[in-house]
Parts: structure tokens; C-alpha cells; sequence
């Protein structure tokens, strides 16, 4: 069912890139949230220490090292990737895509850009339109919608000291690695600054609708301009 749906939105997809206006450079796509890495459990090794099983004997080869359950033996697996890793790569890709942009002298129109005459030449609904479409992004987490988790400090794990015996009997601590409770292991959290939207904050002026209705002045007839404040992207 799930793959019917996703067939059935790729056309829908491909026909909302298509009918862009002409000259519009729409914002990248955002960094992956998933990736294939070292398994944050067994941190890359396939194996995971566990209590010796009552043997009371320093014999190395009796030593219980399971497969690591998280990536089965394997040392990697497809995991979310560190906030502050996603931040970082998303930050990047931006900031290359505005370089470019600024470069070519075109104009930003919401998370998007658009040459500049283009730009000018769009009716001010339709420059608003066109922004609410690709609405901007918040200014924290880059469109993300998320923050690092302050409890794992973004790692998704947390640490619990235990006592076990070691291979000559004795009771020692050992450091336990746990999914975080709080970010349910995910080490994000929503973005405090936009809830977790991904988006900047509505403009107070226009309301979010990127225009405004001037009244008539002298020889100059009543119109509709786009919001000073946001410069028609609704957003800021």
C-alpha cells in the first residue's frame, strides 16, 4: 500500500517542478536524514562485551562477545545521523546554493531565488504565491525542524554505570550505553525557535500574506503591493 502511494505521488512531484515559473531557482533538497555509519552500539566492531557467564577463569576465549543485536555482526548500519552532523551538512548546502545564487544576481523569493527581471516583472500576488509555495526557512535549524537533544547532548545515547565481576572476580563498573529517553534515542528534538516547522516565523505585518492594499494617493490608484517587511515571502 505504501509503495501504491508513493508511485501514485511521484507524478504529482514531478508535475510541481514542472510548472514553475520561468527563471525560478528552487532552494536543494534538504540533508538525508538517514545514513549507513558505524554502529553507534558496538561503535564499528560487530561485537559487544556481555557478563562473563559465571566462568571464573581469565581465559580470553572464554569470554562471551555476542554479534552486536543493532547491526548484526556487520560494524555498520542505516541509523539517523547526529544532529549536529545534519546541521552542519545542511548549513553547507545552503550556504552553496546562495553563493550561486548572489553570484548570478538573481533575487531570493522565499527559500527560492529568481532572476532578477523575472522577479520584477510578477504580478505581487504571484511573487507571494510563489513564495508561500517554497516558504523560508527558519533561521536555527536551516528547515530541519529539529534541535539537538540536551540530555545526550544529540547522541541518541546515554550512559549507566554497573557493577559486574571482572575476569578475576572482582566487582567493577561498567558503562552501559542506553537509548536516551527523552529523544527516544534519536538525539533530536523539535526546534525550539519554530516547533519543529521548519519554517520562519509568519510576518506580523501582512499576516503571511505577502502583500498588502495600498490606498489610492494623489494620482496613484489603489493596489496591492508586496509587504515591506517580508518582501513578499510572507516570512521573516
Amino acid at each position: 500500500m505504501r509503495f501504491l502511494a508513493f508511485c501514485l505521488l511521484l507524478p504529482a512531484l514531478a508535475m510541481a517542478q514542472t510548472d514553475l515559473p520561468a527563471g525560478f531557482f528552487p532552494p536543494p533538497a534538504d540533508a538525508p536524514k538517514i545514513a549507513e555509519g558505524p554502529c553507534p552500539r558496538c561503535e564499528g566492531a560487530g561485537k559487544v562485551d556481555a557478563k562473563y557467564q559465571g566462568l571464573k577463569t581469565g581465559d580470553e576465549r572464554l569470554r562471551f562477545r555476542p554479534d552486536c543485536p543493532q547491526c548484526k555482526g556487520r560494524g555498520k548500519c542505516v541509523r539517523n545521523r547526529p544532529v549536529e552532523e545534519r546541521i552542519a551538512e545542511q548549513r553547507a548546502i545552503l550556504n552553496a546554493y546562495e553563493r550561486e545564487q548572489r553570484a548570478a544576481h538573481s533575487t531570493p523569493v522565499g527559500a527560492g531565488f529568481m532572476e532578477t527581471d523575472k522577479a520584477e516583472a510578477m504580478a505581487p500576488t504571484e511573487r507571494a504565491a510563489l513564495a508561500a509555495r517554497f516558504p523560508k526557512r527558519c533561521k536555527v535549524c536551516l528547515g530541519l525542524g529539529i534541535d539537538a537533544c540536551g540530555k545526550c547532548d544529540g547522541t541518541g545515547l546515554t550512559e549507566r554505570r554497573e557493577r559486574i565481576k571482572d575476569k578475576d572476580g572482582e566487582m567493577v563498573y561498567e558503562t552501559i550505553k542506553e537509548p536516551c529517553e527523552k529523544c527516544n534515542g534519536t538525539g533530536a528534538l523539535p526546534c525550539r525557535r519554530c516547533d519543529g516547522s521548519g519554517l520562519a516565523k509568519i510576518c506580523s505585518r501582512c499576516d503571511g500574506l505577502g502583500t498588502m492594499e495600498v490606498k489610492a494617493k494623489r494620482n496613484i490608484p489603489a493596489h496591492t503591493a508586496l509587504c515591506r517587511a517580508c518582501k513578499g515571502d510572507g516570512r521573516r
